[in-house]
């Protein structure tokens, strides 16, 4: 739930001015970063990282009221004191049944500045806490100054978490992917005021700004060209067409934070892009280069190569130094995925080759932990679940298995494609996972159960690559239903990119797809 509009300082914005400083410096329960951000600007001083301390587990969350008999969580943040606000029936009622009968998983409050968007939205999540399907969590915030995305969702997080979360040198995209696995998990009322502060002014299109951008996530793609196209997966619109290689690109991989993109050519040659402006930023002269992958924290780059030793090389980013080189792979390593954080205070990597073999690695020793011989084809892909303790991998044995990453036991194999399976990726929340094969289809599949939901087909070639995404459903009146991680994107050596409604496994609609671009 969004309420969008400017609005002017009044009396009751000053008592929650007032308030805040009251509880800073009362100093005897935690408060949010961006609180802190605001009282150190407010005298004139710049917050370092020194001057405040992440809360104990055993310390009472800040402004979080617990009904111990419905298991409620409540965080008001700033918002407003309501307790004079008269009328606005028909909007509450209309707004309650959308949300407790209809189930609307996202509703905007739209209108000119100064009418009251902002009381009516505390309004609305108080009347919300007397129905009798509550919410778990209640937490409302004002992104009037424009907290930074990171901050914001470290907020978020740690609310719905309880204080529970480990969020120090998290990536945005990694943060994004815990809020959507926290609000699906639970019964939760998020209502953000002030919404356009977060979008440019002057566009007619809802374009982020700056800092902002990572909540609209991008596609990349290679071709056998060497060329690098850049989409934008919420409008569906091409930002870049660059001429990055001389020959084919294999292997395209996004910083963990949003910021790069970094591109490889089986003729040789790395480089890193700006996704901002399409400009090369630098240029390694490092192999031929069959895959690529960032480590989570974003520090390291890992490359399988194309040479004698068929080796895994892990870079600095900064420096550019190689730091380790892993050989054991009888053939190109085409596949590589580092673990979301690390497993018994390892960080582990796992390899996959054309060798048939899949490798787990220590990446700090450079121990090979597990070989798993069980797949017969080559496996050109393979990904971790979110919560990093179980990976998916896919081969032209035409075969997808699932693995526990700290025993190397084949957790599930999932069959039903009847040629090469290329590409396999877990939905943001793990419930799902889809696969791309050269059969001109792609395939989602129920993890839990094991079986194939849907046979997604469409395409008049193989399908080779498939990605979860906040995507483009094009220009139909569902366009507002679209929620992160509930697109999903196809491309195919049709040269056709379809975006996919997979909202269905939140409603009872059949599962299509919208649109097709051509890439």
């Amino acid at each position: 739930m969004q309420a969008t509009g400017s609005r002017s300082k009044n009396s009751a914005n000053d008592r929650g001015y007032l308030s805040t400083m009251t509880k800073v410096l009362a100093a005897r329960i935690g408060v949010d970063k961006q609180t802190l951000d605001l009282v150190f600007v407010a005298f004139g001083l710049q917050m370092e990282r020194a001057d405040y301390q992440q809360p104990e587990q055993n310390e009472e969350p800040a402004e979080i009221q617990t009904d111990s008999s419905a298991t409620q969580v409540i965080d008001w943040g700033e918002a407003i004191n309501v307790s004079m606000f008269y009328g606005r029936d028909p909007e509450i009622t209309t707004l309650t049944t959308w949300i407790q009968q209809d189930n609307c998983r996202l509703i905007a409050l739209l209108s000119m500045g100064g009418i009251g968007k902002t009381a009516l939205s505390v309004k609305i999540a108080q009347q919300l806490l007397q129905t009798n399907r509550h919410f778990e969590f209640i937490v409302w915030r004002t992104l009037r100054n424009t907290p930074p995305l990171e901050s914001l969702l470290i907020d978020i997080i740690q609310v719905l978490s309880c204080q529970q979360e480990n969020l120090v040198s998290v990536p945005i995209p990694t943060l994004l992917n815990r809020l959507l696995y926290y609000l699906r998990s639970y019964r939760c009322l998020l209502v953000l005021d002030n919404g356009e502060t977060i979008l440019q002014s002057g566009e007619f299109a809802g374009v982020y700004r700056q800092d902002y951008e990572a909540c609209g996530e991008l596609l990349a793609i290679g071709g056998q060209d060497g060329m690098v196209q850049i989409w934008q997966a919420a409008t569906g619109q091409l930002l870049f067409a660059i001429q990055a290689h001389t020959t084919f690109v294999l292997a395209l991989t996004f910083s963990p934070d949003g910021k790069m993109l970094v591109s490889g050519c089986i003729g040789g040659g790395i480089k890193f892009w700006d996704v901002n402006t399409g400009e090369c930023q630098q240029t390694w002269d490092k192999g031929r280069i069959w895959t690529l992958a960032f480590s989570p924290d974003g520090r390291l780059l890992a490359a399988g190569l194309s040479d004698l030793d068929h080796s895994i090389c892990i870079w600095d980013v900064r420096t550019a130094e190689c730091l380790k080189i892993f050989i054991g792979h009888s053939a190109p390593v085409c596949g590589i995925a580092c673990a979301p954080h690390p497993i018994d205070n390892r960080q582990l990597m796992v390899t996959t080759g054309q060798d048939s073999v899949v490798k787990i690695w220590d990446v700090e020793s450079g121990d090979c932990l597990h070989t798993l011989t069980e797949h017969t084809g080559q496996i050109w892909s393979v990904c971790f679940h979110p919560q990093g303790d179980r990976f998916a991998t896919c081969s032209f044995d035409r075969s997808i298995k699932i693995w526990d990453v700290t025993t190397g036991a084949c957790l599930q194999t999932l069959g039903g494609h009847t040629k090469e399976v290329s590409r396999v990726r877990f939905s943001p929340d793990g419930h799902l996972l889809v696969s791309a094969c050269a059969d001109r289809t792609a395939r989602l599949w129920d993890i839990v159960s094991g079986k194939c939901l849907k046979v997604l087909q469409g395409h008049l070639d193989s399908v080779w690559a498939v990605e979860f995404t906040a995507g483009y459903l094009g220009s139909t009146q569902r366009l507002g239903s679209l929620i992160a991680g509930q697109v999903l994107v196809s491309i195919g050596l049709d040269r056709a990119m379809k975006f996919w409604d997979v909202s269905h496994q939140y409603r009872s609609d059949p599962l299509q797809y919208f649109s097709v671009k051509k890439c």
